[in-house]
């Protein structure tokens, strides 16, 4: 799996409760049936832990960053480090 941008990682934990396909295109980088694939692995999860979703099409934020491995308080800290020794975000070097 593709390691998710660490500003877009963060942005999208706290900004949504529920994520489409189309957030998870722009956290890895990846096509719309590799996202589809990604929503079926978190949808089989959600489904064993009882977990709802709110609408039909979007996944759980909590249990898909689990699912895929990725965390929040990891990310946050090494975002935070990146940003202390100068480094800039993706994209702020492209503007």
């Amino acid at each position: 799996m593709k390691q998710p941008d660490l500003k877009t990682a963060i942005r999208l934990y706290y900004e949504k409760s529920e994520l489409s396909s189309k957030d998870i295109m722009e956290l890895f980088s990846v096509s719309m049936s590799c996202a589809g694939n990604m929503k079926r692995r978190v949808r089989k999860v959600m489904t064993e832990r009882n977990v709802p979703t709110y609408y039909p099409r979007t996944i759980n934020t909590k249990v898909a960053y689990d699912v895929w491995g990725i965390n929040i308080e990891e990310c946050e800290k090494r975002y935070a480090k990146l940003i202390k020794l100068g480094f800039k975000p993706q994209e702020e070097k492209e503007n």
